[in-house]
């Protein structure tokens, strides 16, 4: 949208609004998506599928030794799976 008759002002004003247009259009995406049951059983999947790839890749050692770390006496595992 670029128009070399108009004033700079205007032209770095209209660039701004179609800026915040465009974040309006992607927050309001957002959070459709999130208003979604649906979109709750996806991110789990995502999750999942990201942390099965990241387990089975060579920093898997690291990603157990993660979940082994202890927090208040327990491992993150351990608060994990109790609760």
């Amino acid at each position: 949208m670029v128009n070399n008759k108009l004033p700079a002002t205007i032209w770095v004003t209209m660039q701004t609004i179609d800026r915040q247009t465009k974040r309006m259009k992607i927050t309001k995406l957002y959070k459709e998506f999130f208003e979604r049951e649906k979109a709750d059983g996806l991110v789990l999947i995502v999750c999942t599928i990201l942390s099965l790839k990241f387990a089975n890749s060579p920093f898997g050692a690291n990603y157990h030794d993660f979940f082994q770390t202890q927090f208040s006496g327990h491992s993150f595992q351990h608060w994990i799976i109790t609760h």
